[in-house]
C-alpha cells in the first residue's frame, strides 16, 4: 500500500505519472498541422486517485497540462507532432523550468472515440506518472485523457484541499489496541504539522510531524522531514485526498514505533481545538548587570500541538508566544518548536522524567534557553 501511495502521490499532484520509460521515436516527427487539438480531462479514478487533471493541445501541436480546466498554471507544456504510429510529445517545460529538445518524451495514440491513450511517462510539475501501471488491486490501468464535455469523464471532482485543520483517529488492532488522536494542519505557508496523542503502557504519549507539501486539487502531497521511508530510506511521502463526495483521506504515519502509514478519514475543523493535552512550568533568571530579572513560565500545549509560553517577570510583566511545538516523548525525546512569525524550527529536548528545554521568548532581547517540567493532571 505504502509503495504505491507513493507512486500515486506522484501521480497526482503532478498529474502525475503515467509513465512507462519515456519513448524514444524511431522516425522524425513531422510537423503538420495536429489532428487532435482541444481540451481533455483525465481521470485518475481507476488508478486509485479521486481527481481528475487537464491536457490542452493547440491548433500549432503546443500543449499544457494542468490541475484545472482554467490552464492558468501549467504543470508541464511542449509540442506533439504526428508519426505514422500516433503522436509524439516532446516537452519543453516543466515545473516551470526549461528542459532540452528531446530528453523527455512520451508516446500517445487516438482511440476511434476520440480518447488519447498515453504510452510512457509524463512529467507533471515536480512529479511523474506513467501508463499503463498497475493498480493496488494488481489490476493493469491505462490512462487516457477524453475530450471535454464527451461526458465520458467519470469521477468527477471539483473539491480541493485547502489550509486547515484535520482530524481523525485511528485504532490499532490486537489486544493492546491503541488509540491514537491525530490533527494535521495545512499551513498556509507550505508547510505542514501533525500532533498525535495516545496511551501506551499506562503512560500519556505525544509524536508530531512536520514538513513541506505540494497541494493539486483534490489531492495533497507531503514531504516529511520527521520520518523517513523504510523502503528508500528518503525522506517519508504522505498524502491527504478529498474526494468528489468531500470525504477527506489521510495516509500518514502515527508515531516512532509505527513501522508503517496508516490510511484513515478525517474532517476539517471549523476552529482550533481548546483541549489542553499537556502542561509545564519552571523559572527562569536573567543577569542584567548587577541585577537579575526572574520569569516564572507556563506553557501550554494544545490537541493540535500548537502552544502558549508565557514569561512573567518578577515586577509583573508577562509576555505570552504561540506557535507549534512538536513533542516525541517515548523513543527520541526530542521535538521542534515553531513560534509564530518564524520561518525554520528549533529543536527541543526532553529527559525520561519529562522535562522539557527549549528556547523561548521573554519579551525582549534574545531568545532563552528554558528548562520546564511537565504539571501533573
Amino acid at each position: 500500500m505504502k509503495k504505491f501511495l507513493v507512486i500515486l502521490l506522484s501521480l497526482a499532484l503532478a498529474v502525475t505519472a503515467f509513465g512507462l520509460a519515456a519513448c524514444t521515436p524511431t522516425e522524425d516527427p513531422e510537423t503538420t498541422a495536429i489532428d487532435i487539438a482541444g481540451e481533455y480531462a483525465i481521470d485518475l479514478s481507476e488508478a486509485g486517485m479521486p481527481m481528475t487533471v487537464y491536457l490542452q493541445i493547440e491548433d500549432d501541436g503546443a500543449f499544457a497540462f494542468a490541475a484545472d480546466d482554467s490552464f492558468s498554471s501549467a504543470k508541464s507544456a511542449g509540442t506533439i507532432s504526428t508519426l505514422s504510429t500516433g503522436y509524439l510529445m516532446m516537452f519543453s517545460e516543466v515545473n516551470g523550468e526549461a528542459v532540452d529538445t528531446g530528453t523527455q518524451t512520451c508516446n500517445l495514440t487516438k482511440e476511434a472515440d476520440g480518447s488519447l491513450v498515453f504510452d510512457g511517462t509524463i512529467p507533471y510539475g515536480s512529479a511523474t506518472f506513467s501508463s499503463p501501471m498497475t493498480n493496488d488491486d494488481g489490476e493493469e490501468v491505462i490512462i487516457s485523457a477524453v475530450p471535454v464535455g464527451s461526458g465520458d469523464v467519470s469521477g468527477d471532482n471539483e473539491n480541493t484541499v485547502e489550509p486547515g485543520i484535520y482530524y481523525g483517529t485511528h485504532t490499532t488492532d490486537g489486544m493492546m489496541a491503541t488509540t491514537y488522536e491525530y490533527y494535521l494542519t495545512i499551513r498556509e505557508d507550505g508547510k505542514f504539522t501533525s500532533f498525535v496523542t495516545f496511551t501506551a503502557m499506562g503512560s500519556a504519549c505525544m509524536s508530531y510531524d512536520y514538513g513541506t507539501y505540494s497541494a493539486s486539487g483534490s489531492m495533497c502531497r507531503m514531504t516529511s522531514t520527521v520520518y523517513d521511508d523504510p523502503e528508500t530510506e528518503d525522506d517519508l511521502t504522505e498524502a491527504l485526498t478529498v474526494d468528489a463526495d468531500g470525504v477527506y483521506t489521510a495516509d500518514v504515519k502515527m508515531s516512532r514505533m509505527a513501522s508503517d502509514t496508516v490510511t484513515i478519514e478525517v474532517e476539517k475543523l471549523s476552529a482550533s481545538p481548546d483541549e489542553v493535552v499537556a502542561s509545564y512550568e519552571g523559572t527562569h533568571s536573567i543577569a542584567m548587570g548587577p541585577m537579575t530579572m526572574d520569569f516564572d513560565c507556563t506553557l501550554d500545549v494544545y490537541a493540535d500541538g500548537s502552544y502558549s509560553f508565557t514569561a512573567t517577570s518578577s515586577d509583573g510583566d508577562a509576555n505570552t508566544e504561540t506557535g507549534f511545538i512538536g513533542i516525541e516523548n517515548m523513543m527520541s525525546l526530542s521535538g521542534i518548536l515553531l513560534p509564530d512569525g518564524m520561518t525554520s524550527p528549533a529543536d527541543i529536548t526532553l529527559t525520561e522524567e519529562g522535562a522539557l528545554t527549549g528556547q523561548f521568548s521573554m519579551g525582549a532581547g534574545s531568545r532563552q534557553e528554558v528548562t520546564l517540567t511537565p504539571v501533573a493532571a
